[in-house]
């Protein structure tokens, strides 16, 4: 093992639920409903634009997607500020220890603007060598574009960098970027998570060491 590379919400952060509630208000203002398992199930770890395209698709949802997606950023602030954002338990710690000896990394379908504004928040910035957000690539997850910058930027061999992603098409992500995968089950049950290399229910009491044993 190599690198770190993280994605942001749903393993550092609970912020799927701020996204789903934008997402929700934003779809409401044209007279949609976004039903709370239909975003788990099928929209989830979509970027923005990727979201309301498929909305359109899915859903019947009308409109311009950047003017939708712009939508959503300024109910995102809005959401954020009224409830602010969790870490999740053990990642404080874990980032930490893996600090000590390896690079890390975030890979986030977010905007780099939402990341680093959280990570600044949460006090977490320092524990990162990069943060590569669907600003920085030409597509998202499942492609595996956003893992495969951040190895580039760590100057870390894909081989030798482990991804911690909550979602399907992450793991997906992950190796097609030949890289090994630790899934943890804050936003799917373990059954969707099977293709990664370990599923976990928590990153809680997790070291470097259980980590390395993925190899």
């Amino acid at each position: 093992m190599r690198a770190v590379i993280w994605d942001f919400d749903g393993v550092i952060v609970d912020a799927e639920p701020l996204h789903y509630e934008a997402f929700r208000r934003a779809l409401a203002e044209r007279g949609v409903v976004l039903d709370r398992e239909v975003y788990y199930a099928e929209f989830l770890p979509l970027d923005d634009a990727a979201f309301f395209e498929r909305a359109r698709e899915r859903l019947g949802l009308m409109g311009d997607v950047a003017a939708l997606s712009r939508r959503k950023r300024e109910i995102y602030q809005e959401v954020l500020r009224a409830d602010g954002v969790r870490v999740f338990p053990g990642v404080r710690e874990l980032l930490a220890a893996v600090g000590g000896s390896l690079r890390q990394a975030i890979a986030s379908g977010s905007t780099g603007g939402e990341v680093r504004q959280i990570c600044a928040m949460g006090g977490i910035t320092r524990h990162f060598a990069a943060i590569v957000t669907i600003d920085d690539v030409a597509r998202g997850k499942p492609a595996p574009d956003l893992f495969l910058e951040a190895a580039c930027r760590l100057r870390a061999a894909p081989a030798g960098c482990l991804v911690i992603e909550d979602s399907p098409s992450g793991v997906e992500a992950a190796r097609a970027a030949g890289m090994k995968a630790l899934a943890v089950t804050t936003s799917r049950p373990a059954a969707a998570l099977g293709r990664a290399d370990r599923v976990v229910a928590s990153l809680e009491g997790l070291d470097p060491e259980d980590l390395a044993r993925l190899w």
